[in-house]
């Protein structure tokens, strides 16, 4: 079989599903070992480096959406542009990310506090996480779709885009904005707390976007033996990038982003042996191919069980388990998220059979 067939036929990338499936276990035991372990165990050899691996989880997950973003609409840029309603539906989709990525943050579990914890609380429904983060740069994407007259404008506007998140976040790292406009500080860095700021993040996907335009620059008939060969130059740039930005002055005190850009040149270089693993790949078995899908259910559903307002895991049992038992949360939040996201997906195709149509909230981009 010629390299790259067995994805054509399949009309995936299967790469693409194998790193938002390992992206999901990660991140999945990745909380639940954070919600429960002692913090007697978090320590060592084997837990820094643990540490750093999980590090990569959201790194996985922006970049994927990135190449998922090239995959889904830059190759059908003019069939995209031209179909109203298929740009109202990415934008719904990116304000969705960010309105459930507040709801996750809401400020319920103050219910009965005094003033300060209810003021504590707003502040934590304020950050910005992962989700918002995503959605935002979808946002920021598809402004750039209807306004650049090709795909390569959108690609190369990424390329700065990429440059300028993780280049200039030691800048705004620190950042205030007062006045009306206060919520902005939390999108330039983590002066208010944020989690996961534009700065650097969003860099990673737009990364993405570009890595997409490299491996694949016709879509899924173009991904084959030369995708890996250019997943592993770009790993190799970023890995380059990672170093030479250490000599970049930014001032004492200021986070260098040479780190992060490690951890981003770690995924490209995963997604690469991915790639070159699926070659030979017909398929992925169906409930993979599904669960690599439904990682947005799975994500909300596994965050609330965790770190809910007032009724989390975090809160109700906290960092109080020893290894075994930790493991053993692990193991279920695994299982239950898998079983989940299922019958997520389940629930959704008898939506669809009702009334030919999903709810914005059901819907998932059938990107990659």
């Amino acid at each position: 079989m010629a390299a790259g067939t067995s994805n054509r036929k399949s009309g995936r990338v299967l790469y693409i599903d194998l790193l938002r499936l390992l992206a999901t276990f990660q991140m999945v035991q990745g909380h639940s070992l954070d919600a429960v372990l002692a913090e007697e165990l978090r320590a060592g050899w084997l837990f820094d480096r643990w540490t750093w691996v999980r590090g990569l989880t959201s790194v996985a997950f922006l970049f994927a959406a990135g190449i998922s973003f090239h995959l889904a609409t830059l190759t059908r840029f003019e069939a995209h542009r031209a179909n109203p309603k298929a740009v109202a539906r990415r934008v719904k989709r990116g304000l969705l990310l960010v309105g459930i990525g507040y709801l996750l943050h809401n400020p319920f579990g103050a219910v009965g506090g005094d003033a300060a914890s209810w003021m504590a609380a707003l502040e934590h429904a304020a950050i910005v996480d992962v989700l918002q983060c995503i959605g935002v740069s979808i946002l920021i994407l598809e402004a750039l779709v209807v306004s650049l007259p090709s795909a390569r404008h959108v690609v190369w506007a990424s390329v700065l885009l990429a440059a300028l998140f993780i280049g200039s976040s030691p800048v705004t790292a620190g950042l205030t904005v007062a006045g009306p406009g206060a919520f902005l500080t939390n999108y330039l860095g983590n002066a208010g707390g944020s989690i996961f700021p534009l700065f650097p993040w969003a860099g990673y996907l737009f990364a993405g976007v570009v890595a997409g335009a490299v491996a694949c620059p016709a879509g899924i008939p173009s991904f084959g033996r030369q995708s890996v060969v250019a997943l592993g130059g770009f790993a190799l740039l970023v890995a380059f990038a990672s170093w030479a930005i250490a000599f970049v002055p930014y001032g004492a005190g200021a986070p260098n982003p040479g780190p992060g850009l490690l951890k981003l040149a770690a995924v490209v270089a995963l997604s690469a042996v991915l790639a070159g693993a699926s070659l030979g790949m017909a398929r992925l078995p169906r409930p993979l191919t599904i669960l690599a899908g439904e990682t947005l259910i799975i994500y909300v559903v596994h965050i609330a069980l965790l770190y809910g307002a007032g009724y989390g895991l975090a809160e109700v049992v906290g960092p109080t388990l020893g290894l075994g038992a930790s493991l053993g949360v692990a193991a279920v939040m695994l299982v239950g998220s898998a079983l989940l996201g299922l019958g997520w997906h389940r629930a959704k195709a008898r939506w669809s059979r009702a009334d030919g149509r999903l709810p914005v909230f059901a819907r998932r981009a059938k990107a990659g």
